[in-house]
């Protein structure tokens, strides 16, 4: 009896001493997350501009070959201009925005432009010269409006959604666009 009594009051003591830890927690202002993110952008556009100059080591190198010249073609060095841009909006603004329209404004600016590169080549070494021209993400863009539209409607829906991008983008309407 005097050993059940002992036990209970040992895991008693054990349960009373057990600290709660709570979770981590990430405790910190809106404006210093965003500076966050704006000084990772600001990394990453330089290390994407010395990757382009193969300035970067082994990893520019990797980063050229497998993400830069695949993907984006000619346009590879938008991807360094856009993060630089992007990190300085976030580095020197108070308040900006990221809503989905402007989001969806963005990808589809990165996705029409590199189309639009796309479309100056020719048509019949379409996806082999996607290197070269929009890369794999311009090829695929084209190839779908070429099977669907042809060449010549394919460029006026490019650069429609160029246009629609832009919109979106800076939140405007065409009205005030013109005046």
């Amino acid at each position: 009896m005097v050993r059940r009594r002992r036990r209970r009051t040992v895991n008693a003591l054990r349960r009373r001493r057990r600290v709660r830890t709570k979770p981590l927690q990430w405790n910190v202002s809106d404006r210093v997350s965003r500076e966050i993110i704006g000084i990772i952008l600001l990394g990453l556009s330089i290390l994407s501009f010395l990757s382009l100059n193969n300035n970067a080591g082994s990893f520019g190198l990797f980063w050229k070959e497998t993400v830069h010249n695949p993907l984006f073609g000619l346009g590879p060095v938008l991807d360094p201009v856009f993060c630089l841009v992007l990190s300085l909006a976030l580095l020197l603004t108070q308040k900006i925005r990221f809503a989905l329209g402007r989001i969806l404004g963005l990808f589809l600016l990165t996705v029409s432009s590199l189309a639009l590169i796309q479309l100056s080549a020719p048509a019949q070494t379409l996806f082999e010269s996607s290197k070269e021209y929009g890369g794999y993400i311009g090829f695929t863009a084209d190839f779908f409006l070429f099977m669907l539209f042809g060449e010549t409607a394919s460029t006026v829906i490019v650069i429609g959604l160029v246009m629609i991008s832009l919109l979106l983008i800076f939140n405007i309407s065409f009205h005030e666009l013109i005046s």
